[in-house]
Parts: structure tokens; sequence; C-alpha cells
């Protein structure tokens, strides 16, 4: 029963029973520290930064059962076996197409795999910015220039270094940082954006970012990609926020994207759809390795389902039902 912090000072005490799980803890945060949710955004609290945010996706999955067995399948697998199977058999009389075919498929493995491991080490560069921003916040709030040290993120960067050199067109940057916080707050309370606008002229004059008049009306069942085979019949859970989620409880989660950090959620989620993304998104990429069925790009998902809903999904023909 008790919480995230109170566990990570038990864990950093001197109980030895505990030390061979801390160095663990402490290896996966040494190597995967800023894979986090949001982790693009200098703004974001990182598990290298606070580790108890880690031990509280820890204990959601002890809480819900949730093991390395519960989340391992021979989906990818098959899905693989069996697509390298149609190509033998369409081209068994081709080797020449054959031979090429398997040489770029293996190119293309080694380029993607590259890909996804630089675009980590783009999330720990992010990770050393954001260490720097956070130390400068910390400095300005002991000099008493902002009244708390997180708010050194609602300055631009050009804000912030011509403050410190004498360039500044606004001195009084703690009326400047009130004034986005306002301003910040009210983007919290709408809706987001229609999936299609238009604008006219000066962008953020006498637009309207969310106009109903580019959508088509749904009719029938959703339609979207299958990315992960699988029918599932479950409560609709819509997250806009993952971090004000512990566990989906098996309900299937609606979104309009999702970025590596989210992947924390989806052991508990029964099935996964996504409002935008195709065959090679991060969501498309993770429910395969994990066996979880999913869908994306589904025109009008946010507008249509609501968390309480009943639906059955199919991410083998990216058809969504609703039941209730």
């Amino acid at each position: 029963n008790k919480n995230e912090q109170e566990i990570w000072r038990i864990l950093k005490g001197n109980n030895s029973d505990f030390q061979p799980l801390k160095l663990e803890i402490d290896r996966y945060i040494h190597d995967f520290g800023e894979r986090c949710i949001g982790e693009l955004k200098l703004e974001t609290i990182s598990y290298t930064q606070e580790p108890a945010q880690f031990i509280r996706v820890l204990k959601s999955y002890v809480e819900t059962g949730i093991t390395k067995k519960s989340t391992s399948n021979n989906i990818e697998n098959e899905l693989r076996s069996n697509a390298e199977k149609a190509l033998n058999d369409t081209l068994k009389t081709k080797p020449i197409k054959k031979w090429r075919l398997k040489s770029t498929l293996r190119k293309a493995r080694d380029l993607v795999s590259s890909r996804e491991n630089l675009r980590y080490e783009r999330t720990r560069a992010f990770g050393i910015v954001r260490a720097i921003f956070s130390n400068m916040g910390t400095r300005f709030y002991a000099e008493s220039i902002i009244d708390n040290p997180r708010d050194i993120f609602f300055l631009t960067k050009e804000e912030i270094f011509s403050f410190i050199e004498g360039r500044a067109v606004t001195q009084n940057i703690k009326a400047l940082i009130a004034l986005r916080k306002a301003e910040f707050a009210g983007y919290e309370q709408l809706e987001s954006p229609s999936e299609r606008f238009p604008t006219y002229g000066v962008v953020y004059h006498a637009n309207d970012f969310f106009s109903t008049q580019k959508l088509e009306a749904i009719e029938g069942d959703l339609k979207g990609i299958g990315c992960c085979p699988g029918r599932v019949r479950a409560k609709v859970r819509v997250v806009t926020d993952p971090k004000s989620v512990r566990s989906l409880d098996g309900d299937i989660l609606v979104t309009s994207s999702t970025d590596p950090g989210w992947v924390t959620l989806f052991p508990s989620a029964g099935g996964i759809i996504v409002e935008r993304g195709s065959l090679l998104s991060h969501s498309a990429i993770v429910s395969r390795e994990m066996g979880i069925p999913c869908i994306v790009s589904v025109t009008g998902l946010l507008k249509t389902l609501k968390t309480g809903d009943i639906v059955e999904m199919d991410g083998s023909t990216g058809v969504i039902a609703r039941i209730v």
C-alpha cells in the first residue's frame, strides 16, 4: 500500500535484500531513463530525473499481474513466417527476383534497426539538454529571478539567454511566465483541433482550428489499418494524458497518437486503437511485438468513441464495430 516515493526511499536504503532489485532498476534507468512519455519535450520529467516515476510503472505491473511471460507471444514470428512463405510460393519459379527481394529485406531490417537506435540517441541528447535547462531553472530560482525552478520551461531559449546577456526586451520575466501559464491552462481546456482545417492570412487571427466543415460524417463501423491480428470485445478507455492512467485493466486503449513512452501502458491493454499512424508507427510495431490487437489510422476515432463504449475490434481487418 506504499506509494512510489516511499518504495523508492526503501530501495535506496541499506537493506541488502533489496540491493539486487535496486541495481537492476539503476541499470535500466542508466540505459533507458530518457525513454518516457513526452521524451522530446524539455519540460518532461524523465525517469533519470525522478526514478520514483519508474517505480510507479513497476507497481502498476505488480498490482495487475503483468509479467514477461504474460506479454510474450509468437504472433510477430508467425506474421513474418506466413509472409515469407507467401513470397517464396509466389517467387519459387523466379530465383533472381527472389534473391533481390531477400537482399532488400535484409538491408531494410538493418536500416530500420539503425533508425530506431539513432532515434534513441536523439532522445538521450534531449535528456542532456533537459538537464542543462533544469539546472538553469534551479539557478534562476536560487537568485529569485523566477518563482519555481520549473518555470524556466515557460520561457523560450532566446528569452533565457537574452536575460542573462542583458539583451532582454522584457525584464519582468515573472510576469511573462504568468502570462504563459494562463495561456497554457486555457489550452488544456480545449478539445483537440480538427483533423483538417483551412487557414487564411495571419494564422492566429480569425481562423477556426476546430471547424467540422471539412469532416465527413462517419456511417456504420469505423475502419482503420489492422496492424496486429486478434478480435477483442471490451470497453473503450480514451486516454489523452497517459500519466493519468495507472493501468487499463484489459480495456481497449483509444488515443490520437502515441510515442515510445506510452509502452508502459500497453501490457495492461486488451487492444489498441489509434487515430493516427501507419504500419510502421510506434503503436503498430510495439503491439506486434507484444501480441496486442491493434488498429491505427482511424478517421474520426476520438469524435466517435468515448470512455465506457463497448466495441469489437478486429486487428486483422481494421474494422471497429460499436456494440454499446
